[in-house]
């Protein structure tokens, strides 16, 4: 059988036909070229649903299939096919929802991330002979080791896939069940994946153990004075509690909280202060030090976990040991240095696919490669031969960041007045502050990127941006309650000095003004966006303005007084100004337009958010033609900052 994961379109398993032909091949040729150009694809579910179909009868059975000059299947039998996998798709039970009855003609997942989840449950139970389609949707042969491949290539989906786990208490089984060289193998990739690696973090620095190099010794051992507890030493604790089990291995603990942070708190997995902290948790964790706190097994505290530099001859292998051994990337993973504390305001590289004056640039980007299964796959399994088709500054300290409650995000679609306000990422991209699928290591700002476009919409859209759906739903993606404000636990930069690379675009000569108020001191450009904003700090403000304009080939006016007003802004707000003024001022020049900031955010749009995948619908008729001119609504697919693919579908 063809593996699932090998097309993006339909997947036929087999056909079965009946024909007079006299040449059986040549009539099995010509229906499966048939098919290879039909467009078979239920319309019902979000694009990245996966549909399983038992079986399913020809929708159309007078359809004169092997008509000698017939070189394509009409329309109407394409139509009918989507009607009967409507039908289907209207009826699948949800395996993640509820158990499914064997007799089940269709089964439905919203997305891979939900697939994987399904599949790593059915492992735990022992059903994944017992339910067919999961004989259809894996290849032949073992199943769990091919459940633990597409887990390994399918790193980015681990959070959502755990997340769903532990919904039913299952995430600690799980993660017991798995070798610890596996284990290794699913963190280094969700990281690495997630952008929660260093760059410049030398391989050599670490070395991580295979399975066969860990082993449990049952002496008996003395504890020391002050044993490590999970209470005292899990930095974890006050967002993961369940990963301080001491069922689990410190590899498989920091998989699960890592995991379940990126879910619940990214922001707190993605602080500078937050990994240092894990760096001195597993530097504890790794030595010799009993581990204490499960009730259920008494003897742990007479175990010691000991790393050894010799394999364990004795230990009988699994099917997982065949498993790729840990490549330098995946070792440098484990080290677990996060990026250094943010950027203030600056990137070193820009693209040049967005935001061209005058220059035409494709509307769709290509996306990171989403391996394994694929978006609205559908597998009839009746069969006689196989046919595929494819048609800054740190994040606060702990402390001041409360856990708030979560509600579930929306089933259904969410239509919204501002859906344009999901074009920021592309913005977000272009300018640097966040990595795409091709440069997660790119450490960005520690500001939540679903933050980032609430604070920028808002400034940019109006306050009516918060009377609207997407706002809870924006604060559901940043992993915030609703009554949180966007952005809470950021500490925004004091100091504002404008990238060099976002002067490309604006190359007035006039002079820039300088302005000294509140002893700070402010450059405004010709294109009324701020320039450099900093505080004076016992300079004079000729002083700071000489060692200031140094970057800058620029002319400035002589420096004006100005009154500040009585309420300073606050660091976060003044700090969401100087970008937002920036935007507005370059949004005009790519659109060519001068209300081109109210133009990008209000675009009216339907909203479908699935465990890993953000999907944005948009009528052709509302869309502003300078949007597409200026690159600004492609696909940006996997976004590390964000912990999903995002896509835009027009309509």
């Amino acid at each position: 059988m063809i593996s699932l994961w090998q097309s993006d379109g339909a997947i036929i398993g087999r056909v079965r036909i009946r024909s007079r032909t006299a040449d059986p091949l040549a009539a099995q040729q010509r229906i499966a070229n048939l098919l290879e150009g039909a467009v078979i694809r239920q319309s019902l579910l979000p694009p990245s649903a996966i549909l399983c179909v038992r079986s399913l009868r020809d929708p159309l059975p007078r359809t004169r299939w092997l008509d000698g000059v017939r070189a394509h299947l009409p329309p109407e039998w394409e139509q009918a096919a989507t009607r009967e996998l409507d039908r289907m798709a209207a009826g699948a039970a949800r395996p993640v929802l509820a158990p499914v009855p064997p007799s089940a003609e269709a089964v439905a997942f919203l997305d891979r991330a939900e697939l994987l989840a399904c599949l790593s449950e059915d492992w735990l139970a022992g059903k994944l002979r017992a339910n067919w389609w999961w004989l259809a949707l894996l290849p032949s042969g073992d199943l769990d080791l091919g459940l633990m491949r597409e887990l390994e290539r399918s790193a980015e989906f681990l959070p959502a896939v755990i997340e769903a786990l532990q919904r039913h208490s299952r995430a600690v089984d799980f993660l017991r069940r798995i070798p610890e060289s596996c284990a290794a193998r699913l963190l280094a990739g969700m990281l690495q994946s997630h952008g929660l690696l260093n760059a410049g973090l030398p391989a050599t620095l670490t070395e991580i153990p295979g399975e066969s190099e860990i082993r449990v010794h049952k002496e008996e051992v003395s504890p020391p004075p002050q044993p490590l507890t999970a209470s005292s030493a899990d930095p974890w604790l006050p967002w993961v509690p369940e990963a301080s089990s001491a069922n689990l291995s410190p590899t498989a603990r920091l998989l699960l909280a890592y995991a379940l942070l990126l879910r619940r708190a990214p922001a707190v997995a993605r602080a500078s202060w937050f990994a240092s902290r894990v760096s001195e948790w597993r530097a504890l964790a790794t030595s010799a030090v009993p581990i204490q706190g499960d009730p259920a097994i008494p003897e742990r505290a007479h175990q010691r976990l000991a790393i050894s530099t010799t394999p364990n001859p004795d230990r009988p292998k699994t099917v997982m040991d065949v498993l790729s051994p840990l490549t330098a990337d995946e070792a440098m993973a484990l080290e677990l240095a996060a990026p250094p504390g943010g950027i203030t305001h600056a990137a070193e590289h820009t693209s040049t696919h967005a935001f061209a004056d005058g220059e035409v640039t494709p509307a769709t980007r290509a996306s990171a490669p989403e391996r394994s299964f694929p978006d609205g796959a559908i597998m009839p399994g009746t069969v006689e031969y196989v046919h595929r088709t494819e048609t800054s500054a740190p994040l606060s300290e702990p402390e001041t960041i409360a856990a708030s409650p979560r509600s579930e995000l929306p089933a259904t679609a969410v239509d919204t007045a501002f859906g344009g306000a999901f074009f920021l990422l592309n913005v977000a991209l272009h300018l640097d502050l966040y990595g795409d699928f091709a440069n997660p290591r790119h450490p960005g700002l520690e500001l939540n990127i679903w933050d980032f476009v609430a604070l920028l919409a808002g400034e940019l859209a109006g306050g009516e941006l918060r009377e609207d759906p997407i706002w809870p739903m924006l604060a559901e993606l940043a992993g915030r309650g609703a009554i949180q404000k966007p952005g809470e636990g950021f500490r925004a930069p004091d100091s504002w000095r404008i990238p060099l690379e976002w002067l490309r675009e604006f190359p007035e000569a006039q002079p820039w003004r300088a302005t000294s108020a509140g002893q700070r001191l402010r450059l405004t450009h010709p294109a009324a966006f701020c320039a450099v904003d900093v505080p004076l700090a016992g300079r004079t403000a000729p002083d700071a303005l000489t060692e200031e304009i140094q970057v800058y080939s620029a002319e400035v006016s002589a420096i004006e007084d100005v009154d500040d007003g009585i309420n300073a802004p606050s660091p976060l707000d003044r700090w969401t100004g100087w970008i937002a003024g920036y935007l507005r001022a370059r949004l005009a020049r790519a659109l060519n337009r001068d209300d081109a900031a109210q133009v990008l955010c209000r675009v009216p749009a339907r909203l479908q958010v699935t465990p890993a995948h953000v999907h944005v619908f948009i009528r052709l008729d509302e869309h502003p033609i300078e949007i597409r001119l200026a690159g600004l609504d492609r696909d940006p697919g996997w976004i590390p900052a964000a912990g999903r693919y995002v896509s835009f579908h027009f309509q």
